[in-house]
Parts: structure tokens; sequence; C-alpha cells
């Protein structure tokens, strides 16, 4: 269930049509986005690690608490910002924020990819959302 809230979450933010106010990236301040990503999948891992070394159920509800928390703060205000701005298109495919154009079924499985999510993500890009909420529901 809180998956599919999640993916709902990213259609909505994705898909509103409205214009909104550009973040301007500095190339300076931010590292590239295949790096940012690399060190995603890293923490992720470090988390991972961390849970199966848990020796009991309290320590292993607050890695869980930890990796939540990282995972919204990062999609939320880490990742949506380096693709401000990126082109938006009903057929549009990029992995690259900035470059080329973007639907939003792609955007939400690349997001879910990059942060680490083992989804079919071209099958997924394609398919009418409410197939997911009738499937869980």
């Amino acid at each position: 269930m809180k998956k599919i809230i999640l993916l709902l979450l990213l259609v909505v933010i994705s898909c509103t049509g409205k214009e909104k106010q550009k973040l301007v990236i500095e190339k300076e301040s931010k590292i590239a986005y295949s790096v940012f990503v690399k060190d995603i999948i890293t923490k992720r891992d470090v988390l991972s690690e961390k849970y199966t070394k848990s020796v009991n159920s309290e320590e292993k509800k607050e890695v869980i608490k930890e990796a939540r928390l990282f995972l919204v703060n990062t999609i939320a205000t880490e990742i949506f910002p380096y693709w401000y701005g990126t082109k938006w298109s009903f057929s549009g495919m990029t992995r690259t924020p900035q470059k080329g154009r973007i639907a939003c079924g792609y955007f939400i499985t690349n997001v879910l990819t990059d942060v680490g999510f083992n989804i079919p993500r071209i099958k997924w890009a394609q398919s009418a959302y409410q197939n997911f909420i009738k499937k869980r529901n």
C-alpha cells in the first residue's frame, strides 16, 4: 500500500501540468546526476547492511525508519530538482535530466529505479496507472 501511495504521489507531482518555478541547478554546486545516483545506491547498500546486522526488532525498525526518511527526502528535495526544466513529451523517454524529453510514466519509473527499486521500468512507464491501483486493492 505504501508503494502505491508513493507511486500516486509521484504521478500527481509529475503530471500536474502547472509550470513550476524553475530551480536553477548550478553545475558547480551539484554533482553529476549519474554520480548522485551512485551515491544513493551506496547509501541504500549501507542501510541494507545495517538492517542485516541488526540484532533485534527494535534496531530493525529504526533502520527502516531511517531508510524511509532517506528515501522520501532524497526524492522530494534532491532528485526532483535535477529534473526541473526537462522538457515534457507524451513519448519522452530520456534517462538524463535536462536532456531530451520525458513523459510522466518514464519520469516516475526513472526516479524509482534511480533510488534503487528493482522494477520493470519500461513496462510500468507504459502502463495505465489505474491498473496498478485496481490490482493492489
